[in-house]
């Protein structure tokens, strides 16, 4: 599938929304030699230097901004990535230069609990105001995928845990994830 085209697909349905075009603003350029990212070249010569000589290509220090953002900011599971605004202080304690100088745009929100089984109520996942905040009692982030069927599924195959075969093993899992 042609990257440019999904871009300029994801750019329409955005700028097309009711919710979204208040908030965010897409935009494709035409040709890629117009590209927001001038530094094509530094980024490949980045991608192709080993990690002893990485510090040595042009732009390391922009170029490991990056990451070091994508690190501080989300949370990546299976099937979604969560973008935390001020998650650098939950990281590392203190603001970044990025969260103190740039304006949130739009209401304040509130870290959205993940989807929890209800054990009362056998295969249904509990209601969002009934499902404990994200974090355990000491105030950590539960782990990314603690409920998530997909995951867990993966984990238990390649821990051998369940196979086709084991109707017992499956039946344990449907009840534990709520499939």
């Amino acid at each position: 599938m042609n990257p440019w085209w999904v871009a300029k697909e994801l750019a329409y349905r955005i700028d097309g929304a009711p919710v979204f075009s208040e908030y965010i603003h897409c935009s494709v350029t035409e040709k890629p030699s117009d590209a927001f990212f001038f530094n094509n070249e530094h980024l490949k010569q980045f991608q192709k230097a080993t990690d002893s000589t990485k510090k040595e290509t042009p732009g390391y220090f922009y170029i490991m901004k990056i990451p070091k953002f994508i690190e501080e900011h989300y949370r990546a599971g299976d099937l979604y990535m969560e973008y935390i605004k001020d998650g650098c202080k939950e990281v590392s304690g203190e603001q970044c230069d990025w969260c103190s100088t740039t304006g949130w745009i739009g209401p304040v929100m509130f870290r959205i609990p993940e989807p929890m089984p209800d054990r009362e109520n056998q295969g249904h996942y509990k209601d969002v105001f009934d499902t404990p905040s994200s974090t355990d009692d000491s105030g950590k982030l539960r782990p990314i995928h603690e409920f998530s069927p997909r995951a867990n599924l993966k984990k238990w195959f390649a821990e051998d845990k369940i196979s086709l075969r084991n109707k017992k093993a499956r039946e344990e899992f449907s009840k534990q994830y709520a499939v």
